[in-house]
């Protein structure tokens, strides 16, 4: 059975189709800042921010952080967008329900790119199955 990682993963990389699959774990490569070329975005990084899962059921409900990062306020916003409709509400083989939880607009000081944190938790069967 994939991880609940991989199957977010999959998820983003097949529905959000402006981020040609640059999706990555915890932070962005090495080097990617407003002046990367423009292959480099807009991309997403990926955490697991909070995780409960229920001790009678084999049912958890993680919440992920998926950081939108762009160049520009427009570019961010607007992969944003995309990744709200892929996620919000989706449901799907061990899935019960994907829901948006929160999103803020920021500027990496490190990186001078506009940067979305967005939270969605995540109610899945632990066991797998459809």
């Amino acid at each position: 059975m994939a991880t609940i990682e991989d199957t977010l993963v999959t998820l983003v990389q097949t529905g959000v189709l402006s981020i040609n699959e640059r999706i990555y774990p915890y932070t962005l490569p090495e080097g990617t800042s407003l002046n990367s070329g423009s292959s480099a975005l807009p991309a997403i990084v990926y955490q697991m921010v909070s995780d409960f899962e229920l001790n009678e059921a084999p049912v958890a409900f993680p919440v992920y952080q998926l950081t939108v990062y762009g160049r520009t306020t427009a570019e961010a916003k607007a992969t944003a967008a995309e990744l709200k409709y892929v996620l919000n509400r989706y449901k799907g083989g061990y899935i019960f329900q994907v829901a948006y939880r929160a999103a803020r607009d920021l500027r990496d000081p490190d990186t001078g790119l506009v940067a979305i944190p967005m939270d969605f938790r995540i109610a899945w069967n632990t066991e797998g199955g459809d």
